[in-house]
């Protein structure tokens, strides 16, 4: 009920503030303090008001100019600062152009946690119970990727791999259907 009554009253009357608030004349923005105001009078020594010292500052003083000519800076020794300075470890590409990437979906079978499958390792533990049952039971398969039995059961039993279904305008392209904890034995042609 409250939200209702806010929404009226912040609506109420809302056209006209708004054209109230655009006939407003813009306010400037803020002066900020410059040196030349009262407050930074005595900051600077030199004021613009004499003109015979701001004249000596912008002539070229010769003398003072052959002095710096002649300064030679030269440096010698070893500053640790700077000669022992690590260089980077990291390696340089031989070679600018970007690297192809990997058209595969797998390719870190190494790096895969024990208790854990890649795509590729799950099709391979496929394949082999599909070939031989009898050389590679359940408990033989968990044993190898490292797995409990009873995943491995789950994975033989629920888990299939990738087909290609080709679809085209003949109604006779249907996709075949699998019975639930069927495992294939032969190819779907």
């Amino acid at each position: 009920m409250g939200n209702i009554l806010r929404r009226g009253v912040k609506n109420f009357n809302v056209e006209n503030r708004a054209h109230r608030l655009l006939d407003r004349q813009p306010k400037p923005a803020p002066k900020y303090a410059t040196p030349t105001t009262s407050k930074y009078k005595n900051v600077s020594p030199i004021v613009a008001t004499d003109s015979d010292d701001i004249k000596r500052f912008q002539k070229k003083d010769n003398n003072l100019l052959t002095m710096l000519q002649s300064v030679n800076v030269d440096s010698s020794g070893n500053d640790p600062k700077f000669n022992n300075r690590p260089k980077d470890s990291r390696v340089l590409p031989a070679d600018r152009l970007r690297q192809p990437e990997s058209t595969e979906l797998w390719n870190n079978d190494d790096q895969v946690p024990d208790g854990r499958l890649s795509v590729s390792q799950a099709l391979q533990l496929l394949a082999k119970y599909q070939r031989n049952r009898n050389e590679w039971p359940v408990e033989r398969l968990a044993e190898e990727y490292k797995l409990n039995p009873l995943d491995v059961a789950n994975i033989l039993e629920y888990f299939q791999s990738f087909k290609v279904v080709p679809i085209g305008p003949k109604e006779d392209n249907k996709v075949p259907s699998i019975p639930q904890g069927k495992i294939l034995t032969k190819s779907i042609a």
